[in-house]
């Protein structure tokens, strides 16, 4: 915790019916001012986008058209893992990761250095000590009321989830980081997001 001078102050307990805090206090390991911490919240669900859903192939993830039936596959069905968010600079929606178990494995959406999007076999970490991470995006509703939503990338602001063709030849779209701003319309970035049976 910390007062309007930003001095770190640490609950220390009760006594007679007053709270005490202890100012100063220094190299506490839970302190920390921008941070991510898993929540216990997560929700599985199909991830569409201009009726197509989101899923993930080898180390791409894209998107196409898919059955009732393939939907139930492996890798169709996503999860989007809540985080809190202690970041100083708290952006508008949500903190989350979103993934698929694939092989018994974690397969997560994360950024790249190059501003490119991967899936990236990880374990889900519990604590994050910094205000950005490669697989953290603030998933922003688009209309209330609405299961629509865009997810922009804590690593790298005013980027966005989004698709691009594969190529010419192919029906999949592969995810991308697309450039934009918040008044801007894009619907390539957007998502309707619907739980699973």
């Amino acid at each position: 915790m910390a007062t309007n001078y930003s001095t770190p102050t640490h609950f220390v307990g009760i006594h007679e019916k007053a709270f005490i805090f202890e100012e100063g206090v220094k190299d506490e390991p839970d302190l920390c001012l921008d941070a991510f911490r898993k929540s216990k919240e997560f929700h599985q669900c199909w991830i569409k986008n201009e009726d197509k859903c989101l899923i993930f192939h080898e180390r791409e993830v894209q998107k196409q058209f898919l059955t009732e039936v393939e939907q139930n596959q492996s890798g169709c069905q996503c999860t989007i893992q809540i985080y809190h968010d202690s970041s100083s600079e708290q952006a508008q929606g949500r903190a989350v990761m979103l993934y698929v178990i694939q092989d018994g494995q974690n397969m997560v959406v994360c950024c790249t250095e190059n501003k490119d999007v991967c899936a990236e076999a990880m374990d889900l970490p519990s604590k994050i000590d910094k205000d950005a991470h490669k697989a953290v995006f603030y998933r922003r509703s688009l209309q209330s009321g609405t299961d629509m939503y865009m997810f922009e990338s804590s690593l790298y602001r005013s980027r966005f989830l989004g698709f691009n063709k594969s190529s010419e030849q192919s029906s999949l779209d592969k995810l991308v980081l697309c450039q934009k701003d918040d008044k801007e319309v894009n619907e390539r970035c957007e998502f309707s997001l619907f739980k699973c049976k």
